[in-house]
């Protein structure tokens, strides 16, 4: 359902962006309720949010994927620095790690390569006689 947009015409999103900006803060503001509200002015992107804001949100999942805390600062552990907890989280990172190989031990096998096809270039050219 895409519509072309004539000379002169801003498209659905132009007019969502040259909205004003709603400040409402208050702890009862629903931005699913705010998109019910403005369906018929903005149809497809309210569609889009509706999709979007339909996922559902583990907030105890995300704090468990990406908190070190607990691993790192525990009952035992209690009584350390703001530094020395940062330095054992950059250690913990550090170890993990897989380094890199070195560009060096790349070479013999990037020069095979460049090789086989120069020779298959070249054989290429022969065979259709230029």
């Amino acid at each position: 359902m895409v519509s072309e947009i004539g000379y002169g015409h801003k498209s659905e999103l132009d007019s969502y962006l040259n909205e004003e900006i709603e400040t409402d803060e208050s702890p009862s503001f629903s931005i699913t309720e705010w998109w019910k509200l403005h369906t018929s002015r903005f149809p497809i992107l309210a569609r889009l949010a509706r999709d979007v804001l339909a996922m559902p949100i583990s907030i105890v999942a995300s704090k468990a994927a990406f908190s070190t805390g607990g691993r790192i600062i525990n009952d035992f552990r209690a009584s350390l620095t703001p530094k020395m907890a940062q330095a054992l989280i950059c250690c913990q990172d550090w170890m993990r790690h897989t380094p890199f190989k070195p560009v060096e031990e790349d070479y013999d096998t990037i020069d095979n390569i460049l090789k086989d096809v120069v020779s298959n270039v070249g054989s290429e050219s022969t065979i259709i006689g230029l």
